[in-house]
């Protein structure tokens, strides 16, 4: 087996606020308090989960489509989270992926695959129900 490792540290900054440092040194603050709404420079850190495999569904399907040449950037990837507030944990992602016109069935399947068995979906279906839906525009 090989496997990758990579380092993110967190630190927590009081009043319900966690900062998150990449490797890179990319910041991503987070912010827990159940009262505040997101804002555009913070975020709950369980949406971090739904952003993480919305972009790694978008990297997987703009790959596919460019070596297909396949018009690529009129796509996109919206995960729906539903949370068990109960259980205190996400149970259900929905993504549904509006994409262009493919005429060829093959493609199309060989996408529903690839997304279907990316990093993150794999590393999330035990845990959490994961739905697909795709549309294909005209």
């Amino acid at each position: 087996n090989s496997y990758f490792y990579m380092s993110i540290k967190a630190k927590y900054l009081g009043e319900f606020e966690s900062e998150i440092i990449f490797e890179n040194q990319l910041k991503i603050k987070t912010n827990s308090n159940r009262n505040l709404h997101d804002s555009c420079e913070q975020t709950k850190p369980s949406n971090l989960l739904s952003a993480s495999l919305a972009c790694c569904i978008s990297t997987t399907l703009g790959i596919i489509l460019e070596k297909n040449n396949i018009e690529s950037k009129s796509f996109y990837v919206d995960i729906i989270s539903k949370s068990d507030v109960q259980n205190n944990k996400i149970s259900t992602l929905h993504c549904k992926i509006c994409l262009p016109l493919i005429k060829k069935l093959k493609i199309k399947n060989f996408i529903k695959e690839k997304i279907e068995s990316s990093f993150i979906s794999n590393s999330l279906k035990e845990s959490i129900n994961i739905s697909y839906e795709y549309i294909f525009n005209r």
